[in-house]
């Protein structure tokens, strides 16, 4: 999935790209205004070609892309603090699929009867 939302958006920008600015986007000293510009004119462009449900389903799918790799970083920093650990597999398709979990600090048997004595 994650492929196929950046492709998603990626087509619809290409498709843009190739239509109203063939030669490149316009050069602008205020990289803000040119953005928002463009921005305005790509959603106007996929409202004429009847691709705003298409525009609006890969923004959707980019958004989710974009929180699981950040959900992907947070792991692994926990992982860097031996918080959390991950397990990898190879799927059917050919790839490879990793799951995380966490890790919980379990008290050595030791410790809890050390405790249980002290309590009674």
């Amino acid at each position: 999935m994650s492929q196929n939302a950046k492709n998603s958006l990626q087509r619809l920008l290409d498709a843009f790209r190739h239509a109203r600015y063939p030669d490149g986007f316009p050069l602008s000293r205020d990289e803000d205004s040119l953005a928002k510009m463009v921005t305005s004119e790509f959603e106007d462009w996929c409202n004429q070609q009847g691709l705003a449900s298409d525009l609006e389903k890969a923004e959707k799918e980019a958004a989710l892309l974009e929180a699981a790799e950040e959900l992907e970083d947070s792991f692994v920093e926990l992982a860097a603090q031996g918080k959390a650990r991950s397990i990898s597999f190879p799927r059917a398709d050919g790839t490879i699929e990793r799951r995380w979990s966490l890790v919980t600090k379990k008290k050595s048997s030791s410790q809890s009867r050390s405790k249980t004595q002290e309590n009674n």
